[in-house]
Protein backbone atom coordinates (compact mmCIF):
# COMPACT_ATOMS: atom_id res chain seq x y z
CA UNK A 1 0.00 0.00 0.00
CA UNK A 2 1.76 3.06 -0.57
CA UNK A 3 1.74 5.89 1.50
CA UNK A 4 -0.52 8.70 -0.23
CA UNK A 5 -3.22 5.68 0.32
CA UNK A 6 -2.69 5.51 3.93
CA UNK A 7 -5.23 8.90 5.08
CA UNK A 8 -8.05 7.04 2.92
CA UNK A 9 -7.47 3.94 4.62
CA UNK A 10 -10.49 4.05 6.69
CA UNK A 11 -12.64 5.37 3.86
CA UNK A 12 -11.57 3.00 0.81
CA UNK A 13 -12.61 -0.24 1.92
CA UNK A 14 -12.14 -1.01 -1.85
CA UNK A 15 -10.64 -4.27 -3.17
CA UNK A 16 -7.45 -3.79 -3.60
CA UNK A 17 -8.37 -3.81 -7.78
CA UNK A 18 -11.89 -2.03 -9.02
CA UNK A 19 -14.15 -3.75 -11.40
CA UNK A 20 -13.97 -2.79 -14.81
CA UNK A 21 -17.60 -2.12 -15.86
CA UNK A 22 -16.43 -1.23 -19.14
CA UNK A 23 -15.09 -4.71 -20.32
CA UNK A 24 -16.71 -6.75 -18.16
CA UNK A 25 -13.76 -8.12 -15.88
CA UNK A 26 -14.11 -9.59 -12.55
CA UNK A 27 -10.95 -7.90 -10.33
CA UNK A 28 -10.15 -8.67 -6.63
CA UNK A 29 -6.84 -10.48 -5.08
CA UNK A 30 -5.33 -13.64 -3.37
CA UNK A 31 -3.67 -13.28 -0.79
CA UNK A 32 -1.29 -15.55 2.07
CA UNK A 33 -0.12 -15.50 5.54
CA UNK A 34 1.60 -17.16 7.90
CA UNK A 35 1.56 -16.35 11.54
CA UNK A 36 3.48 -17.42 14.77
CA UNK A 37 3.01 -16.40 18.41
CA UNK A 38 5.12 -17.11 21.06
CA UNK A 39 4.97 -17.29 24.83
CA UNK A 40 5.96 -18.97 28.43
CA UNK A 41 3.81 -21.95 27.49
CA UNK A 42 2.04 -21.63 23.92
CA UNK A 43 3.25 -21.07 20.80
CA UNK A 44 0.54 -20.60 17.64
CA UNK A 45 1.37 -21.48 14.13
CA UNK A 46 -1.43 -20.27 11.97
CA UNK A 47 -1.75 -19.96 8.37
CA UNK A 48 -4.22 -17.96 6.05
CA UNK A 49 -5.29 -17.75 2.92
CA UNK A 50 -7.70 -15.23 1.38
CA UNK A 51 -9.60 -13.99 -1.96
CA UNK A 52 -11.69 -11.14 -2.61
CA UNK A 53 -13.78 -11.04 -5.85
CA UNK A 54 -15.72 -8.06 -7.29
CA UNK A 55 -17.70 -8.01 -10.40
CA UNK A 56 -18.56 -5.63 -13.02
CA UNK A 57 -21.72 -4.10 -11.55
CA UNK A 58 -19.63 -4.23 -7.34
CA UNK A 59 -20.80 -7.08 -6.51
CA UNK A 60 -17.82 -8.63 -3.79
CA UNK A 61 -17.27 -12.04 -2.47
CA UNK A 62 -14.72 -12.53 -0.02
CA UNK A 63 -13.41 -15.87 1.57
CA UNK A 64 -10.63 -16.92 3.67
CA UNK A 65 -9.24 -20.16 5.58
CA UNK A 66 -7.37 -19.99 8.41
CA UNK A 67 -5.72 -22.99 10.62
CA UNK A 68 -4.46 -22.53 14.00
CA UNK A 69 -1.60 -25.08 15.24
CA UNK A 70 -1.47 -24.70 19.39
CA UNK A 71 1.29 -26.32 21.21
CA UNK A 72 1.08 -25.88 24.76
CA UNK A 73 1.91 -27.89 28.07
CA UNK A 74 -0.43 -26.68 30.56
CA UNK A 75 -2.81 -28.58 32.45
CA UNK A 76 -5.55 -25.68 32.36
CA UNK A 77 -5.85 -26.82 28.71
CA UNK A 78 -6.82 -30.59 29.29
CA UNK A 79 -3.38 -32.30 29.91
CA UNK A 80 -3.73 -34.62 32.98
CA UNK A 81 0.40 -35.52 32.56
CA UNK A 82 3.32 -33.60 32.00
CA UNK A 83 3.14 -33.72 28.25
CA UNK A 84 3.02 -31.40 25.42
CA UNK A 85 0.25 -31.48 22.92
CA UNK A 86 -0.52 -30.18 19.26
CA UNK A 87 -4.11 -29.29 19.30
CA UNK A 88 -5.33 -28.10 15.74
CA UNK A 89 -8.54 -25.86 14.95
CA UNK A 90 -9.77 -24.95 11.23
CA UNK A 91 -11.53 -21.40 10.42
CA UNK A 92 -13.11 -20.44 7.48
CA UNK A 93 -15.17 -17.50 6.45
CA UNK A 94 -17.67 -15.60 3.67
CA UNK A 95 -18.96 -12.44 3.03
CA UNK A 96 -20.93 -11.06 0.45
CA UNK A 97 -22.05 -7.57 -0.35
CA UNK A 98 -23.39 -5.39 -2.68
CA UNK A 99 -23.40 -1.33 -3.85
CA UNK A 100 -26.61 0.84 -4.44
CA UNK A 101 -25.72 4.01 -6.35
CA UNK A 102 -27.80 6.74 -4.23
CA UNK A 103 -27.61 10.06 -6.75
CA UNK A 104 -23.94 9.99 -6.40
CA UNK A 105 -23.13 8.13 -2.85
CA UNK A 106 -22.81 4.58 -1.71
CA UNK A 107 -24.81 2.18 0.17
CA UNK A 108 -23.41 -1.07 0.47
CA UNK A 109 -25.03 -4.29 2.40
CA UNK A 110 -23.17 -6.81 3.03
CA UNK A 111 -23.64 -10.10 5.31
CA UNK A 112 -20.79 -12.42 6.68
CA UNK A 113 -20.68 -15.54 8.24
CA UNK A 114 -17.79 -17.55 9.84
CA UNK A 115 -17.21 -21.08 11.36
CA UNK A 116 -14.67 -22.64 13.50
CA UNK A 117 -13.96 -25.75 15.10
CA UNK A 118 -11.43 -27.38 17.66
CA UNK A 119 -11.74 -30.76 19.69
CA UNK A 120 -13.22 -29.14 22.34
CA UNK A 121 -14.83 -25.85 21.26
CA UNK A 122 -17.02 -25.14 18.02
CA UNK A 123 -17.83 -21.62 16.77
CA UNK A 124 -20.73 -20.14 14.19
CA UNK A 125 -21.30 -16.41 13.98
CA UNK A 126 -22.92 -14.49 11.26
CA UNK A 127 -23.68 -10.56 10.65
CA UNK A 128 -24.86 -8.12 8.40
CA UNK A 129 -23.39 -4.82 7.48
CA UNK A 130 -24.22 -1.52 6.25
CA UNK A 131 -21.76 0.79 5.19
CA UNK A 132 -23.10 4.61 3.60
CA UNK A 133 -20.22 6.55 1.23
CA UNK A 134 -20.92 10.22 1.30
CA UNK A 135 -19.63 12.93 -0.49
CA UNK A 136 -16.46 11.44 -2.52
CA UNK A 137 -16.32 9.32 0.46
CA UNK A 138 -15.24 12.16 2.60
CA UNK A 139 -17.38 10.84 5.50
CA UNK A 140 -18.52 6.91 5.89
CA UNK A 141 -20.94 5.85 8.17
CA UNK A 142 -21.21 2.05 8.80
CA UNK A 143 -22.90 -0.33 11.18
CA UNK A 144 -23.24 -3.53 12.03
CA UNK A 145 -25.26 -6.57 13.88
CA UNK A 146 -24.05 -9.92 14.75
CA UNK A 147 -24.52 -13.22 16.34
CA UNK A 148 -22.47 -15.77 17.53
CA UNK A 149 -23.24 -19.26 18.86
CA UNK A 150 -20.20 -21.20 20.74
CA UNK A 151 -20.22 -24.59 22.31
CA UNK A 152 -18.03 -26.06 24.87
CA UNK A 153 -16.48 -29.16 25.60
CA UNK A 154 -13.94 -30.64 27.37
CA UNK A 155 -11.16 -32.89 25.61
CA UNK A 156 -9.48 -34.81 28.42
CA UNK A 157 -5.83 -36.38 27.37
CA UNK A 158 -4.30 -39.21 29.23
CA UNK A 159 -1.85 -41.66 28.31
CA UNK A 160 -2.33 -44.70 27.30
CA UNK A 161 -0.17 -48.22 27.81
CA UNK A 162 0.71 -47.36 24.45
CA UNK A 163 2.27 -44.29 25.52
CA UNK A 164 -0.10 -42.74 23.28
CA UNK A 165 -1.90 -39.10 24.31
CA UNK A 166 -6.04 -40.65 24.49
CA UNK A 167 -8.14 -38.13 24.31
CA UNK A 168 -11.77 -38.61 25.95
CA UNK A 169 -14.67 -35.92 25.34
CA UNK A 170 -16.52 -35.15 28.59
CA UNK A 171 -19.32 -32.06 28.80
CA UNK A 172 -18.11 -28.71 29.95
CA UNK A 173 -18.72 -29.16 33.58
CA UNK A 174 -19.35 -31.58 35.66
CA UNK A 175 -22.57 -30.06 36.99
CA UNK A 176 -25.82 -30.68 34.80
CA UNK A 177 -27.27 -27.55 35.51
CA UNK A 178 -24.55 -25.82 33.98
CA UNK A 179 -25.21 -24.89 30.23
CA UNK A 180 -21.99 -25.67 28.16
CA UNK A 181 -23.62 -22.99 25.39
CA UNK A 182 -22.57 -19.35 24.77
CA UNK A 183 -24.62 -17.10 22.88
CA UNK A 184 -23.16 -13.20 21.99
CA UNK A 185 -25.35 -10.19 20.55
CA UNK A 186 -23.46 -7.40 19.01
CA UNK A 187 -23.63 -4.51 17.59
CA UNK A 188 -21.11 -1.64 16.44
CA UNK A 189 -20.90 1.52 14.60
CA UNK A 190 -18.45 3.77 13.21
CA UNK A 191 -18.43 7.53 11.45
CA UNK A 192 -14.84 8.38 9.79
CA UNK A 193 -14.60 11.79 8.22
CA UNK A 194 -11.93 13.64 5.91
CA UNK A 195 -10.93 16.43 7.92
CA UNK A 196 -8.83 18.11 5.13
CA UNK A 197 -6.28 16.58 2.38
CA UNK A 198 -4.09 15.22 4.56
CA UNK A 199 -6.19 14.36 7.87
CA UNK A 200 -8.84 11.47 8.87
CA UNK A 201 -10.28 10.70 12.16
CA UNK A 202 -12.31 8.10 12.81
CA UNK A 203 -14.29 7.10 15.65
CA UNK A 204 -16.05 4.17 16.62
CA UNK A 205 -18.42 2.30 19.37
CA UNK A 206 -19.06 -1.43 19.59
CA UNK A 207 -21.09 -3.31 22.21
CA UNK A 208 -21.91 -6.97 22.82
CA UNK A 209 -24.02 -8.87 25.54
CA UNK A 210 -22.58 -12.40 26.06
CA UNK A 211 -24.84 -15.08 28.01
CA UNK A 212 -23.99 -18.63 28.51
CA UNK A 213 -20.46 -20.69 29.71
CA UNK A 214 -18.16 -17.32 29.55
CA UNK A 215 -14.97 -20.28 31.74
CA UNK A 216 -12.50 -22.44 30.95
CA UNK A 217 -13.62 -26.19 31.75
CA UNK A 218 -9.79 -27.24 32.30
CA UNK A 219 -8.81 -24.25 34.97
CA UNK A 220 -8.94 -25.51 38.77
CA UNK A 221 -9.11 -22.79 41.40
CA UNK A 222 -7.07 -23.69 44.81
CA UNK A 223 -10.12 -22.46 47.38
CA UNK A 224 -8.70 -23.20 50.89
CA UNK A 225 -5.88 -25.66 49.39
CA UNK A 226 -9.15 -27.41 47.56
CA UNK A 227 -9.09 -27.67 43.72
CA UNK A 228 -12.29 -25.90 43.08
CA UNK A 229 -13.68 -25.65 39.00
CA UNK A 230 -13.12 -22.24 37.70
CA UNK A 231 -16.65 -20.59 37.38
CA UNK A 232 -17.43 -16.98 36.44
CA UNK A 233 -20.91 -14.84 36.18
CA UNK A 234 -22.93 -16.05 32.89
CA UNK A 235 -23.94 -12.88 31.85
CA UNK A 236 -21.51 -9.66 30.57
CA UNK A 237 -21.77 -6.42 28.64
CA UNK A 238 -18.93 -5.08 26.76
CA UNK A 239 -18.40 -1.51 25.39
CA UNK A 240 -15.53 -0.50 23.72
CA UNK A 241 -15.15 2.94 22.56
CA UNK A 242 -11.94 3.20 19.88
CA UNK A 243 -10.65 6.43 17.69
CA UNK A 244 -8.43 6.85 14.93
CA UNK A 245 -6.60 9.97 14.07
CA UNK A 246 -4.08 10.23 10.47
CA UNK A 247 -2.22 12.52 9.82
CA UNK A 248 -0.09 12.77 6.21
CA UNK A 249 2.87 14.20 5.36
CA UNK A 250 2.93 14.28 1.50
CA UNK A 251 6.31 16.08 1.02
CA UNK A 252 8.62 13.07 3.29
CA UNK A 253 5.68 10.60 2.28
CA UNK A 254 4.73 10.16 5.90
CA UNK A 255 1.73 9.20 7.85
CA UNK A 256 1.35 8.98 11.22
CA UNK A 257 -1.25 7.66 13.20
CA UNK A 258 -2.91 7.81 16.65
CA UNK A 259 -5.03 5.08 18.18
CA UNK A 260 -6.66 4.67 21.50
CA UNK A 261 -9.13 2.92 22.90
CA UNK A 262 -11.51 2.55 26.39
CA UNK A 263 -13.31 -0.72 27.49
CA UNK A 264 -15.67 -1.36 30.18
CA UNK A 265 -17.87 -4.14 30.94
CA UNK A 266 -20.26 -5.32 33.47
CA UNK A 267 -17.47 -7.54 35.54
CA UNK A 268 -15.97 -3.74 36.56
CA UNK A 269 -13.03 -4.33 34.50
CA UNK A 270 -11.69 -1.66 32.42
CA UNK A 271 -8.92 -1.19 30.16
CA UNK A 272 -7.04 1.90 28.32
CA UNK A 273 -4.84 0.94 25.08
CA UNK A 274 -2.96 3.81 23.07
CA UNK A 275 -1.18 3.07 19.98
CA UNK A 276 1.09 5.63 17.70
CA UNK A 277 2.24 4.21 14.13
CA UNK A 278 4.73 5.66 11.94
CA UNK A 279 4.70 4.75 8.03
CA UNK A 280 7.48 5.95 6.28
CA UNK A 281 7.56 5.11 2.23
CA UNK A 282 11.00 4.87 0.67
CA UNK A 283 9.63 3.43 -2.97
CA UNK A 284 9.28 0.24 -3.21
CA UNK A 285 9.28 -0.11 0.35
CA UNK A 286 6.84 0.78 3.22
CA UNK A 287 8.10 0.99 6.40
CA UNK A 288 6.04 1.22 9.49
CA UNK A 289 7.13 1.21 13.67
CA UNK A 290 4.63 0.49 16.39
CA UNK A 291 4.18 1.22 19.99
CA UNK A 292 1.29 0.21 21.79
CA UNK A 293 0.61 0.52 25.75
CA UNK A 294 -2.39 -1.30 27.71
CA UNK A 295 -3.28 -1.36 31.13
CA UNK A 296 -6.68 -2.93 32.28
CA UNK A 297 -7.91 -3.15 35.99
CA UNK A 298 -9.43 -6.62 37.50
CA UNK A 299 -12.23 -8.13 37.49
CA UNK A 300 -14.82 -7.60 40.71
CA UNK A 301 -14.84 -10.91 41.59
CA UNK A 302 -11.06 -11.76 40.55
CA UNK A 303 -9.12 -13.06 43.92
CA UNK A 304 -5.38 -14.18 44.76
CA UNK A 305 -5.87 -17.64 45.37
CA UNK A 306 -5.06 -17.54 48.89
CA UNK A 307 -7.32 -15.09 49.64
CA UNK A 308 -10.53 -17.19 48.12
CA UNK A 309 -12.70 -18.46 50.82
CA UNK A 310 -15.08 -21.72 50.84
CA UNK A 311 -18.59 -21.27 49.37
CA UNK A 312 -17.32 -18.15 47.05
CA UNK A 313 -19.77 -18.23 44.09
CA UNK A 314 -17.64 -16.68 41.41
CA UNK A 315 -13.59 -18.13 41.57
CA UNK A 316 -11.00 -18.06 38.64
CA UNK A 317 -7.98 -18.29 38.32
CA UNK A 318 -7.69 -16.52 34.43
CA UNK A 319 -4.90 -14.22 34.18
CA UNK A 320 -7.42 -12.00 31.75
CA UNK A 321 -8.91 -11.38 34.98
CA UNK A 322 -6.30 -9.98 36.56
CA UNK A 323 -4.77 -6.23 36.78
CA UNK A 324 -1.94 -6.18 34.41
CA UNK A 325 -0.08 -3.62 31.92
CA UNK A 326 2.30 -4.06 28.66
CA UNK A 327 4.18 -2.41 26.29
CA UNK A 328 4.23 -3.61 22.49
CA UNK A 329 6.70 -2.23 19.96
CA UNK A 330 7.02 -3.71 16.65
CA UNK A 331 7.51 -2.64 12.87
CA UNK A 332 7.02 -4.08 9.72
CA UNK A 333 8.12 -3.89 5.91
CA UNK A 334 6.13 -3.94 2.63
CA UNK A 335 7.91 -4.42 -0.51
CA UNK A 336 5.80 -3.99 -3.82
CA UNK A 337 7.15 -5.12 -6.94
CA UNK A 338 6.66 -2.93 -9.95
CA UNK A 339 10.26 -3.93 -10.62
CA UNK A 340 8.65 -7.39 -12.35
CA UNK A 341 6.97 -5.85 -15.09
CA UNK A 342 7.93 -7.48 -18.37
CA UNK A 343 9.64 -10.18 -17.28
CA UNK A 344 8.46 -13.81 -16.68
CA UNK A 345 6.84 -12.97 -13.34
CA UNK A 346 4.87 -9.85 -14.90
CA UNK A 347 1.79 -11.17 -13.48
CA UNK A 348 3.36 -10.41 -10.18
CA UNK A 349 3.95 -6.36 -10.41
CA UNK A 350 1.39 -5.14 -8.48
CA UNK A 351 1.85 -7.63 -5.79
CA UNK A 352 3.21 -6.86 -2.38
CA UNK A 353 4.78 -8.99 -0.07
CA UNK A 354 5.03 -7.73 3.69
CA UNK A 355 6.98 -8.95 7.05
CA UNK A 356 5.97 -8.28 10.49
CA UNK A 357 7.71 -8.72 14.09
CA UNK A 358 6.26 -7.51 17.26
CA UNK A 359 7.30 -8.20 20.95
CA UNK A 360 5.07 -7.59 24.03
CA UNK A 361 6.43 -6.61 27.55
CA UNK A 362 3.92 -7.40 30.22
CA UNK A 363 3.58 -8.36 33.76
CA UNK A 364 0.58 -10.92 33.64
CA UNK A 365 1.07 -14.51 34.63
CA UNK A 366 1.22 -15.22 30.53
CA UNK A 367 4.66 -13.37 30.31
CA UNK A 368 6.16 -11.46 27.55
CA UNK A 369 5.16 -12.53 24.21
CA UNK A 370 6.40 -12.26 20.37
CA UNK A 371 4.76 -12.29 17.58
CA UNK A 372 6.12 -12.94 13.65
CA UNK A 373 4.21 -12.92 10.86
CA UNK A 374 4.56 -13.32 6.52
CA UNK A 375 2.49 -13.00 3.78
CA UNK A 376 1.89 -11.36 0.50
CA UNK A 377 -1.21 -10.58 -1.61
CA UNK A 378 -1.49 -10.37 -5.68
CA UNK A 379 -4.08 -8.36 -7.27
CA UNK A 380 -5.87 -8.98 -10.36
Amino acid sequence: MCLSALVAAGTAGASSARADEATGRWTGHVGARGNYYYERSTRVMAPRADVQLESPTGTRIDADYLVDTITSASVATGVTDDVSFTEVRHEVGMGLSQPFDLAGDELRIGATGRLSLEPDYDSFDAGVLVRLDLANRATVLEMGLGYRHDAVRRSVRMLALSGRLQEVERACSDDPAIDCGLDVLSASATWTQSLNRTMELRLGYDLSFLRGFQWNPYRMVPVNGVPTPEHHPDTRFRNGFTARLIWHVPSSRTSLQIMPRVYVDSWELAAFSGELRIYQEVEPVLFRLRYRYYAQTDAYFYRPAAAIPMGTRYVTADPKMEAFSGHTIGGSIELAMPFLEGTFLDFARRATIDVVFDYTFQDSSFGNAAHAQIGGRIPF
